[in-house]
């Protein structure tokens, strides 16, 4: 795949399907090399490339990946949730993609109504340093009244932010190690624990939800809130 797309520049795609079948297996020995021929060895140079060719390929096998999860026989979560967002094909995620990817202004007389600011761990506690610190810091500032939540490992983040009353962890274990499909089966988890939080937020208050390529959201690639309502709250950092 990677030699062919190096030339071509395009997505091969029964390569990719291949790789999805076997990561799927209900071998674990089968699934656990898929897996690994998955992440790192298909998405780690797309993601290293640092290019916009190499993420767009990369979101784009993300999305076909959860569609196949979706038809396993452990995938039922994910295909439930998928339906729910009436995201059940590649090409709803895709377009899903698109308009997220399309620069959006922020209302500055919104600043003082949002009460809460919903972020997501980059899993790494490098990546955290890097994105998510920095990204809570500005936050912070521009938000004066808002609480900001980061979803990710309690234990290993909170040290991060101690000294300030406004930032809180919220703990969710995102397996690391594990088969795709279970990796991909804790994507409905963090949608019904966003909703959880949202549910503090009362009426005409604002909220606003941040992906900065976060593994719980697979990149971004899948929604944790309604694409209706991620028009108005959902920013996507790609």
């Amino acid at each position: 795949f990677l030699a062919e797309y190096e030339a071509t520049g395009k997505l091969l795609e029964s390569a990719v399907d291949i790789i999805l079948e076997l990561a799927t297996s209900k071998d674990e020995e089968i699934a656990a090399i898929g897996t690994q021929a998955y992440h790192p060895g298909l998405l780690g140079p797309l993601g290293n490339s640092l290019t916009e060719q190499g993420y767009s390929t990369l979101q784009k096998i993300i999305a076909r990946a959860f569609v196949r999860v979706a038809q396993t026989e452990g995938g039922k979560p994910v295909q439930e949730q998928l339906e729910t967002f009436e995201l059940e094909n590649v090409e709803a995620l895709e377009t899903r993609l698109e308009k997220l990817s399309a620069t959006r202004p922020f209302e500055v007389a919104r600043r003082e109504q949002v009460k809460k600011v919903i972020l997501f761990s980059r899993i790494a506690l490098g990546g955290d340093v890097v994105t998510n610190a920095q990204a809570i810091g500005l936050f912070l500032r521009i938000f004066p009244n808002a609480d900001i939540v980061l979803f990710g490992n309690e234990k290993a983040l909170s040290s991060l932010f101690a000294g300030e009353k406004r930032v809180r962890v919220r703990n969710h274990a995102y397996p690391r190690s594990g088969r795709m499909t279970e990796r991909f089966s804790k994507w409905p988890e963090a949608v019904a624990a966003v909703a959880d939080e949202l549910a503090e937020v009362s009426d005409g208050d604002d909220y606003v939800i941040v992906s900065l390529g976060s593994r719980i959201t697979e990149g971004g690639v899948v929604p944790v809130i309604s694409p209706k309502e991620e028009a108005a709250h959902y920013y996507y950092w790609d």
